[in-house]
């Protein structure tokens, strides 16, 4: 894999309203101007999990969020160990949580989702794989919040 690139665990966040007024928390990697350079990673995953919303919040319910974090944790370990698959952004809010995955392999990936899944009930998920070798959404993503790559 690419593990001669530095992958640095530095995150960029923010909270704030919808037009709406309903929550959302967002946070995104930045520094990953070497794995955007390698052209090792043209094909984004998106993972979404549709939660149960905590009416006073529109964040997950406490016991859901319990299991989305474990879920993510599992991802981060499955995908990111030998950077095969990189983490590049996380939205929290209206009833949905999205990770922006960019990976090497896409039916690799998709495969070890797969074996994650097999630790947890059926999960409200979907996810969706995009070629994408020039990381345009991931720029136009962060271009929304002020960040650089």
């Amino acid at each position: 894999m690419n593990n001669h690139l530095i992958l640095e665990d530095n995150w960029t966040g923010a909270e704030g309203s919808n037009a709406e007024g309903i929550p959302v928390m967002v946070r995104y990697r930045q520094n990953l101007r070497g794995f955007i350079d390698s052209g090792d990673y043209p094909t984004k995953i998106e993972i979404h999990w549709k939660y149960d919303t905590d009416e006073a919040s529109e964040m997950p319910a406490p016991g859901e969020a319990d299991i989305i974090d474990d879920f993510e944790t599992a991802l981060i370990y499955a995908l990111e160990d030998d950077r095969q698959s990189i983490l590049t952004s996380v939205i929290t809010g209206q009833g949905e949580k999205r990770w922006a995955w960019y990976t090497s392999n896409a039916d690799s990936a998709q495969e070890r989702i797969d074996t994650v899944l097999l630790d947890f009930e059926r999960l409200p998920i979907t996810i969706t794989k995009t070629e994408d070798p020039n990381w345009d959404d991931y720029f136009a993503f962060i271009a929304d919040f002020g960040g650089a790559a």
